[in-house]
């Protein structure tokens, strides 16, 4: 594939918004995302990273039919100061355009399908050691922090925790409400934080897909019950739907003080380390 021609097929109006287009544009056979070589690298590896773990998932017994897919990347390339991750195409209609035709009642079986989706997800785990983040470690992108993107990289959880409970306690209202503070589960699994119904794609055959996994990072599992409680406005309706689904399954010790976080990340910026 033709870097060159990859790189002036890009979008160029609502850049760096518009940041994937099918290819070719008629009768595509690839979905290509581009962005900033190190971020767009580490969204590319964590995605690469759970595609193969779905793949060893075994497809057979009752549930089998539940489990998601993930398109493949099959390559990367660079050109210029813009990396390229060019994706098999999946034929199907997003949760986003059914959501137009069907009803509320009808929808609902495929609202099981995603939650099952994000349940399969949530049981991948890094490699041994890894820092909290995208694969080998990188910036968080989740809807905790302002802009959905942390201020700083961090190599452990004990790092994570105690910059969040900073956050709990910066402004006069926090400490009014004191005590906030939390404490993280020390494993991590894969936390799929964008609940978008244009990211769930369902083929003819009901097989679900999962695509664009730019907010989706190794954390402890509190970070999964915030992103279904406090998610993108986008996406709100769909995680609050998933997160009744997944109640049972999910730590809530710490939503209230990751909210009071939130929120203080939201009036702080990057000048004050936040």
């Amino acid at each position: 594939m033709d870097p060159l021609r990859l790189y002036k097929s890009k979008p160029t109006r609502g850049y760096p918004e518009s940041t994937a287009f099918p290819y070719p544009v008629v009768a595509p056979v690839f979905y290509v995302k581009f962005g900033d070589p190190w971020p767009m690298r580490m969204e590319a590896e964590t995605h690469m990273y759970a595609f193969e773990q779905l793949q060893a998932m075994p497809r057979s017994g009752a549930a089998a039919g539940m489990l998601p897919r993930i398109p493949k990347i099959l390559r990367l390339i660079q050109h210029k100061d813009t990396l390229f991750a060019v994706i098999e195409y999946i034929q199907g209609r997003t949760f986003l355009e059914l959501q137009k035709t069907l009803s509320v009642p009808q929808q609902q079986p495929l609202v099981d399908k995603i939650a099952h989706g994000i349940r399969a997800l949530s049981s991948m785990t890094p490699p041994q050691s890894s820092p909290p983040g995208p694969y080998r470690g990188g910036i968080i992108r989740h809807p905790l922090f302002k802009d959905s993107t942390a201020a700083a990289v961090f190599d452990s959880v004990d790092g994570l925790e105690a910059h969040i409970n900073k956050l709990t306690a910066v402004t006069p209202m926090a400490k009014a409400q004191n005590p906030w503070k939390i404490t993280l589960e020390r494993e991590l699994c894969l936390v799929y934080s964008d609940l978008y119904p244009g990211n769930f794609i369902f083929r003819a055959d009901q097989e679900m897909y999962v695509i664009d996994f730019e907010h989706a990072a190794f954390l402890p599992r509190s970070f999964q019950t915030l992103a279904l409680h406090a998610s993108f406005p986008t996406s709100r309706v769909l995680a609050m739907d998933v997160a009744e689904r997944l109640k049972a399954e999910l730590p809530t010790e710490n939503l209230p003080a990751m909210r009071v976080a939130q929120g203080n990340f939201g009036v702080c910026f990057f000048g004050f380390g936040m």
